[in-house]
């Protein structure tokens, strides 16, 4: 073929005149190989902000082995591909107008698209200061009514309760007393009464307390461990003695402790069940409260400034529990008296039925709650209201010595929905992406004890590679970025039918990192996160916790078995201590149940047309709506336990090298390289300690497919180049 390319030798100026050419050429070669080097290298580092990554993404066949993690046993006491598609994905490129959302539709495609995150970047005002800014072009703003931002007259006069976080806390207690008497002025001498505090529960319908022969309060313990450890500096330091200690294992009790006030208790009225009886709450997730059932006096403040008072109710007087505080149950199908049942027979609400607002205050010691039972306010959410049928469930929890809690669980009534979609969004350019593998049903728990929710792993893994997050298979957490999650510039957005999504900012779904006493962080010093979100395996069955809770208004009907959600108004506020009555030093007017008391919400919602009564199996001002991907069956199953093991998970090499040592984390493995040197395709491009917490955009970016393709122009350049130059040698 070079023959043909040489001149005839009978014109020897035209071969001059071809060899001038080649000569001049040859110098132009390495200049345009240098421009497509840049074009390549460009190509790269656009990739690296912008492609599909690949995600080990486990099979649908792989049945990892469940076991009950120790730092799992409950949440209360611990924290009381071949050929992709690209997604342009940028922080520099002009928001969309739509959002682009990609699913898979089988969980056997290991492809998933990547999100790139980012944080917020530091530049350089007109006044040369440095001040903190995102790279985003978006700029929002939000005219709120005045109506949506406080409560009037009407919505103050509502039968409802307020539920606050403690500073000690991470869960929502509402304040009650126990006993003969009702609530106590400061000029009051009788101690016959007890003050305790009761979390708000949604998943199982009784009320129960804990009992002062058997516990003893944690003021005390804590008093106790620090006047005995002041000179050890960190947990993991402690003495056996110490540590092993009867007072110092033994659960104690936060909010106080229950001592019947009688010694001739009155016999239940209306209930299955009579005093002494045991008794073991039938909890789906890792609670346990076993005790005998007891009949006494209780009340509490309700907001519009009285005190309502229950007579003769019978509850549990629980003596072992792994819990630092008792419950207010709301589900359905109570075995004791029932606190919405209690309601209905007082005229107090219409049905077995409540609704839920949070404030979502983003510090524990600002975050309430309001129990609304019986009543639907519009006041309390933004956008639509929509309601579903509760979705059933099935399984075995307790032991063959407990079916008789099996049997009772399997009768409560649950607030149970079906998850459409699960996607991760960048708000600042409005695209999203589905981390949802299939297009199954996905029934989840509602669950207000607890601060993590649990989730299938193949969802789990797609969301630690949107979020750069790795295993720690000694924390059996997963740990990630403070920084870059807490910028608020990202949201997992729930789908549940086809116009209703809830969306959490990631910043709900971080707590602190601590790892046996200390406060972890990477090896350049960055804080160090925990993701709230853990797998399926580890609780048995798929939740959603506080993060989800506390961005919506939910509205359960257990009568006619429905539930209803909406946005919640976060711009509503109110006073706690009005509320709560903290500053009246005087007796509250008491209303008791039993003296057919017609309540004043009664007459707040006559002709009110924001406020209405949850009856007849109807909830006010919600519109209908069915899943998308059908109803479902919510399983669940026993969590075994092996001492001192985790649960087993199947989770990817690359994403599990998480090792703690001394309060700090180092990311480890084969699979961790740093820069971009990278010569294996499927390897990890840099190093979340380095990186990532110094608030790189790329954060996570794994080699891909067209890598490949680039190498191979790269290679055809060098071979034209040899070509050119084997002709120049033979002229």
């Amino acid at each position: 073929m070079l023959n043909d390319l040489l001149p005839s030798k009978k014109s020897s100026s035209s071969l001059i005149l071809l060899i001038i050419n080649q000569l001049l050429i040859l110098p132009i070669i390495p200049l345009l190989l240098i421009s497509n080097l840049s074009s390549i290298h460009a190509l790269k580092n656009d990739h690296d902000k912008r492609m599909l990554i690949r995600a080990s993404i486990l099979s649908t066949t792989a049945q990892p082995t469940a076991q009950r993690s120790s730092n799992n046993v409950n949440n209360d006491v611990q924290n009381d591909p071949q050929n992709p598609t690209n997604i342009i994905i940028d922080p520099t490129i002009s928001p969309s107008t739509t959002s682009i959302t990609t699913r898979e539709l089988s969980s056997t495609n290991d492809e998933i698209q990547r999100l790139t995150l980012t944080v917020p970047t530091t530049t350089a005002n007109t006044n040369g200061n440095r001040s903190s800014s995102t790279s985003s072009n978006r700029s929002t703003s939000t005219s709120i009514p005045s109506s949506l931002t406080s409560e009037n007259s009407q919505d103050q006069e509502v039968f409802k309760m307020l539920f606050t976080i403690g500073s000690d806390d991470s869960y929502y207690n509402g304040r009650f007393q126990f006993g003969a008497n009702s609530q106590r002025d400061n000029n009051s001498n009788n101690q016959n009464f007890q003050n305790i505090g009761l979390r708000l529960d949604l998943t199982q319908p009784n009320i129960w307390v804990m009992n002062q022969q058997n516990f003893n309060p944690c003021s005390e313990i804590y008093q106790w461990v620090s006047s005995y450890a002041s000179e050890y500096s960190t947990f993991s330091s402690l003495p056996a003695s110490l540590t092993t200690a009867s007072f110092y294992t033994d659960n104690c009790a936060k909010r106080g402790m229950y001592t019947s006030s009688t010694l001739n208790q009155p016999q239940p009225s209306d209930v299955s069940v009579s005093n002494g009886d045991n008794y073991l709450i039938p909890y789906m997730n890792q609670i346990r409260a076993f005790g005998q059932f007891v009949t006494d006096d209780f009340n509490f403040n309700i907001t519009n400034g009285y005190n309502y008072q229950m007579s003769n109710f019978t509850f549990l007087d629980a003596n072992d529990t792994n819990m630092f505080v008792g419950g207010l149950g709301l589900a359905g199908h109570p075995k004791g008296t029932g606190f919405l049942s209690r309601l209905v027979e007082g005229n107090i609400i219409k049905s077995e039925s409540y609704s839920l607002w949070f404030n979502n205050d983003t510090y524990n010691n600002n975050s309430l709650a309001q129990l609304i039972p019986g009543i639907v306010n519009k006041k309390y959410y933004i956008g639509n209201l929509y309601s579903f049928d509760m979705l059933p469930h099935q399984g075995i929890r307790f032991n063959a010595d407990e079916q008789q809690a099996n049997q009772d669980l399997s009768e409560l009534i649950l607030p149970i929905i079906n998850l459409d979609d699960i996607k991760v969004e960048r708000l600042d350019t409005g695209q999203s992406l589905s981390i949802k593998s299939t297009n199954n049903a996905l029934p989840v728990l509602l669950d207000s004890r607890i601060v993590f929710s649990y989730l299938p792993i193949d969802i789990l893994v797609n969301l630690a590679i949107q979020t750069n997050a790795y295993y720690s298979s000694e924390a059996s957490r997963w740990v990630v970025s403070c920084d870059l999650l807490s910028s608020g510039n990202a949201t997992l957005d729930f789908q549940i039918g086809s116009d209703l999504e809830i969306k959490v900012p990631f910043k709900d779904l971080i707590v602190d990192a601590i790892y046996q006493g200390n406060t972890l962080h990477f090896e350049d010093g960055s804080k160090a996160c925990y993701l709230t979100v853990l797998p399926t395996d580890n609780a048995g069955f798929n939740s959603l916790g506080l993060p989800f809770l506390k961005n919506i208004y939910l509205v359960v009907d257990n009568d006619y078995r429905k539930i209803a959600i909406a946005n919640s108004n976060k711009y509503l506020t109110i006073d706690e201590d009005d509320y709560l009555n903290k500053l009246s030093r005087n007796k509250l007017e008491i209303i008791k149940d039993d003296d057919s008391y017609n309540s004043t919400n009664q007459t707040s919602t006559s002709g009110n047309n924001s406020i209405a009564y949850i009856e007849s199996g109807t909830i006010p001002f919600a519109t209908p709506m069915t899943y998308d991907s059908g109803n479902a069956t919510l399983s669940y199953s026993q969590i075994s336990q092996q001492s001192g093991n985790s649960v087993v998970l199947d989770i990817p090499a690359r994403l599990s090298g998480a090792i703690i040592r001394s309060g700090s984390i180092y990311l480890s493995g084969n699979q961790m390289v740093t820069g971009s040197n990278s010569t294996n395709s499927d390897s990890l491009l840099n190093n979340l300690g380095s990186s990532t917490s110094s608030g790189l955009a790329n954060s996570l970016n794994f080699n891909s497919p067209n890598f490949s393709k680039t190498n191979q122009q790269l290679y055809n350049y060098f071979i034209i180049f040899i070509v050119l130059g084997i002709g120049l040698i033979l002229l």
